[in-house]
Order: C-alpha cells, then structure tokens, then sequence
C-alpha cells in the first residue's frame, strides 16, 4: 500500500488452488471488505493472461468464476482475467473498451496462493510500500496474523485495523438489532 494507491490483495493464505466458486466468494467478501474501508470496490480477477491471452492452466478457473459472478447479484465493479499491469494501471485497462472496468482496480484476487505468496513477496523486497496483513475476514471475531519479520509500526497498523473491523461489525450488529426491535 502506498499513498496513492491502495490495494486488497485476496486471498493470501488460504486457498491454495481455489475452484471457481471460492474466487467467486473471495471477490464478494473482498469486495465487502473493501466497501467496509470507505472504498468503491473496483475487483479484478487476475491471472498472468487478460482476457484469455495467452490461455494457461488457471485460466478456466478464473473465467469461470467471472462468469459466477457475473450471474450473482453483485454491486461492484469487476472483470477478468486481467494480468495485474494492465488491472492497476487506468489507462492500459481503457485500452480494452470491452472492460466493465473502467478504473483502475483496488482489490485483486489471486488465482492461488503460489500467486499471491510471490506477488506479495516481491512488493515486500523490490518496492517501498506499507503491507498490512495477512487479515482474515468472515468471522465475527477479528483475526490477524503477524509475521515474524514486523516491526512495531507494522503491528501498531495491523492492530489499528483489527479495532475498526471490530467496531465496524459492532456498530452492524447494533444497526441490526434496532430494526429487528422496531
């Protein structure tokens, strides 16, 4: 994460080769968490391919799962294949018309955790930004890993985020409670 530009990458650490039906339900609970944040989720289902070009193994995968999600009723933008330089950068991604992207995407899905562990291991050594993770969603209780290479600032942000996901759910289940006693 930097200044500019923020980015979820999901999942980090557990799915090792999800089916379409998981990248489907990854995206949406990515998305939500994204939503969450004060962002306008902008989902892209990567892949080393955009748009099928070249075809790999993973490549179905992922095509089905945009086509899951494009049956499922979601309220955010997504698309894929897309190769992570042409997701993030607005102006290649324009180059595809045909893209129901049509900004630069904030949250990125990987096809397997072999992506995302390599993915997140080179930001970590080739680049200066801020990572923040691995955090684990869905739950009703906030969960965090940490890593033995953080040093304290990165545990202060870890925290930080884990006590608003926590008052966040808080503050919906207080939402929730008051329309069901009305």
């Amino acid at each position: 994460m930097s200044e500019d530009k923020k980015v979820i990458f999901a999942d980090t650490c557990f799915y090792k080769h999800p089916d379409p039906e998981d990248l489907k339900n990854i995206a949406i609970s990515a998305a939500r968490v994204a939503s969450k944040f004060g962002w306008v989720p902008k989902v892209s289902l990567t892949s080393f391919a955009t748009f099928g070009k070249p075809r790999g193994h993973n490549s179905h995968t992922v095509e089905k799962a945009v086509n899951l999600l494009r049956e499922s009723d979601v309220h955010f933008e997504f698309d894929g294949e897309l190769n992570p330089e042409i997701a993030l950068d607005k102006e290649k991604l324009l180059q595809y018309e045909f893209s129901t992207l049509k900004d630069a995407a904030n949250v990125l899905i990987m096809p397997d955790k072999h992506a995302a562990g390599i993915s997140i291991g080179l930001l970590k050594s080739l680049s200066s930004v801020d990572i923040i993770g691995d955090c684990i969603y869905g739950y009703n209780k906030c969960v965090q890993i940490l890593d033995a290479s953080m040093n304290a600032d990165d545990i202060y942000r870890i925290s930080h985020i884990c006590a608003t996901h926590s008052l966040l759910n808080k503050v919906s289940s207080a939402k929730k409670f008051k329309r069901s006693h009305n």
